[in-house]
This record gives C-alpha cells, structure tokens and sequence, in this order.
C-alpha cells in the first residue's frame, strides 16, 4: 500500500474537476473548510479527533478511508477498538481489518433508491469487518465471508453534516456536496467526482 498515491488520487480527483485544495496538518484549523479529505489517517492523536468532531458538529464535512484511527501520535494502538478516537464520530467499529493479496477481490452492493448509484461494484485492496454504530450503510460486500457486512458509510451529526468512509479503490469515489444540503454525490468511474460538484 502506497500512502502517497492514495493522497495523490484524492488530489488528482479535486483537481480534474478544477476545485482548490490546501493540504493541511492534521492539527489545523478545520473551521474555514466545508469538506476535509482525511484518506489514511492512521495516526491521529485525541486533540485531532477531537477538532474533526466539533468540525463535523459545526457541519463541516468529513470524509475518510480505511486505516484511519489505527495509532495515537507515539504509534501506540488505541484500546477499545478501532477508529480509535475517530469511533464516535464516524459510527462505526472496526472489529478486524484485511488487506487483500494483490489477486484478491470483492464486490460492492448498492441498494436501490441510496445515494450511491445501484448496483455492484469492484473492490480490492482492503476489507474491513465492521459494525454500525451510529453510521448508515451506503454498500455492503458482496462476496466471501464478508457478505453483506457494512463497507461505504456514512455518519451525519449536527446540521447538515456528514462523516463518509469507504474501502480502496471500490470502483467509485464518494464524496458530499457542502453546497446541497448534505447530498452525496458519486460518480461510477474510479477516483473521480461528479461534474458540478463545486
């Protein structure tokens, strides 16, 4: 897993459609952004989990991957569960991760009638067996022992906001509209947003 790349196809993805980025500290000031892309946050200290959720309250959005809330600033493992400190604020609990062998794959189900277009979709990389805590379920797995368990979520909290997770590379690319009172747009092609999305 290549951490950088993963930055770069969110940056790449804002910067195809000509939309502004400021790449930040994690300590930053969260408060002057409608949309914070956090991909891979795997260590995140309780102060920076803290200022994502009063984010997330104010109705700033957040948007995440897998891996995140892993370790605490001096790589030590958070007790009680994965996200770590970012588990209230997104919703969920991730009981076990799995990174999948490069030949490895699985499969995404949307339902009807979602935010996500319906269908299934193509997922690698990375597998997490999780728990709604709080979340809704935007797509579940489709295959192995995996089956139906929660894989793309979301978490609203305060007003008109909204905390998004989703695996690697799942053949398309959620992201919230802060201009359309919380609406999720998608689009179906790998790493990219919907045109309009501004």
């Amino acid at each position: 897993m290549d951490y950088v790349e993963h930055v770069l196809a969110y940056y790449r993805t804002f910067w195809e459609q000509n939309i502004a980025m400021d790449i930040i500290a994690p300590d930053h000031d969260l408060s002057r952004y409608d949309l914070v892309v956090a991909p891979l946050l795997h260590s995140v200290t309780e102060s920076q989990a803290e200022a994502i959720a009063g984010y997330v309250q104010e109705g700033g959005t957040f948007l995440t991957k897998f891996f995140s809330g892993i370790v605490d600033a001096d790589n030590r493992a958070w007790l009680g569960g994965y996200p770590g400190p970012l588990r209230r604020t997104l919703g969920i609990w991730v009981e076990e991760f799995d990174p999948l062998e490069p030949e490895m794959s699985n499969r995404l189900v949307v339902p009807e009638g979602g935010a996500i277009p319906a269908g299934g979709y193509a997922c690698d990389l990375w597998c997490d067996l999780l728990h709604l805590e709080g979340a809704t379920a935007l797509a579940s797995y489709g295959e192995d022992f995996y089956s139906g368990r929660p894989a793309v979520t979301e978490n609203r909290l305060g007003v008109a906001s909204r905390v998004c997770r989703h695996p690697a590379r799942a053949g398309f690319h959620v992201c919230a509209n802060p201009h359309d009172s919380g609406a999720t747009a998608v689009s179906q092609l790998p790493w990219k947003c919907l045109p309009g999305w501004r």
